[in-house]
């Protein structure tokens, strides 16, 4: 059978934006460079994987033959991004490896792959947990935290996020050893069928659901976890990834049990005079010299280097505890100010060699928890 369908352009720009996310930039397999699209069971579904990764999306079209082909996507889009919105398109099967595409007085034929040789997409297998959260509240805890994935191979473990559930809360979390987030947030529903709650999850799975959730309309959110997988599905979009293995590390011991000094300070206040700081500091360690006097309710943030000067601002604060003296990365601190969200942040201090714990001073009916770690730089 030959696949033959329409729908309109905005249908399958949506498949192709949220499937290319998916493919492999450089593989032995050039294949998987590639998307399948197929009409198969009544359902016409765009799909496409790295082997790490795989995304398949449902279209809303008219089905009028069965069949799959594997096209390279960057011609479709190059085909579809020339049409008026809302208007109509055809594809249809020319050959085991071709398709025509059709839409009013234009017409293309791409070249592609035969289907058979397209690697399979995992299916949903021995799952033994299901999760549901709103959408709202998974982007919010996750986009909190991603800054803090390590960018290196040295420890596969910290390339992804540490999610832990309970029966009524998702605790994520991500760290690079220099700073650490983490986010604790209510879920809907949640049944996990074996005696494994902690999974970690690659931070490429984690950003294209993300995107995709930006562009949802959607409230809910579903996770289906199997062994060495998860299923992540979310209004027609199913994307399933490799969990990584190990054991994540256990951060909680790295954080303060006691605070000698904390102090409260306005958030945006603080976000402008550390991006002035960070103008000012070492372009390498992009270091700052934190001051706080309690007594004076004081925060004196400076920053210089030897090729662009020196920069001090003092901001008035309430404080609480001891005189500290610390030296941290600027722009390390500013990413954890700045994902606070809260009009106010506390900021604590343990120690000239001891983390800086940041969190929002939240309303007392804030479900959601959020505490940003900074290990300070040794001088």
């Amino acid at each position: 059978m030959a696949l033959r369908f329409t729908c309109t352009k905005e249908h399958l720009d949506r498949a192709l934006r949220y499937s290319t996310k998916a493919l492999a930039k450089q593989s032995l397999l050039p294949i998987i460079q590639n998307v399948i699209i197929s009409t198969e069971n009544n359902i016409l579904a765009c799909a496409a994987t790295n082997l790490d990764m795989g995304v398949r999306i449902e279209i809303s079209g008219k089905i009028e033959e069965v069949g799959s082909v594997v096209i390279p996507p960057q011609l479709l889009n190059s085909f579809i991004a020339s049409l008026d919105n809302g208007a109509q398109v055809t594809v249809s099967q020319v050959s085991d490896t071709d398709i025509a595409v059709e839409s009013g007085s234009s017409r293309a034929v791409i070249k592609g792959y035969n289907p058979v040789d397209f690697p399979p997409i995992p299916q949903k297998e021995n799952i033994y947990g299901e999760v549901t959260v709103q959408s709202d509240v998974f982007r919010s805890v996750l986009s909190r935290v991603m800054i803090s994935v390590a960018k290196t191979e040295a420890r596969p473990e910290l390339t992804g996020v540490n999610i832990v559930f309970t029966d009524n809360t998702m605790r994520v979390a991500a760290t690079d050893g220099f700073r650490l987030s983490e986010s604790v947030a209510p879920i809907e529903a949640a049944a996990i069928q074996k005696d494994i709650d902690s999974i970690i999850v690659p931070a490429s799975a984690i950003a294209e659901i993300l995107y995709i959730l930006s562009d949802s309309a959607t409230k809910m959110i579903m996770m289906h976890i199997s062994d060495g997988q998860i299923f992540f599905e979310v209004d027609g979009v199913t994307i399933v990834s490799r969990l990584i293995s190990g054991t994540y590390p256990d951060y909680q011991q790295i954080i303060p049990q006691e605070t000698a000094t904390h102090i409260i300070v306005s958030r945006a206040e603080c976000e402008r005079v550390l991006r002035l700081a960070d103008a000012f500091a070492n372009n390498t360690t992009s270091d700052m010299k934190v001051t706080i006097n309690p007594d004076e309710s004081t925060c004196v943030i400076s920053a210089m280097s030897q090729d662009r000067g020196e920069n001090v601002t003092t901001l008035q604060v309430e404080a609480h505890g001891e005189v500290q003296e610390i030296y941290l990365n600027t722009r390390y601190v500013l990413d954890g100010i700045s994902r606070c969200g809260s009009e106010k942040v506390r900021i604590a201090f343990s120690g000239a060699a001891s983390p800086v714990v940041i969190t929002p001073v939240a309303k007392s009916d804030d479900d959601e928890r959020f505490l940003y770690l900074v290990m300070p730089i040794r001088k």
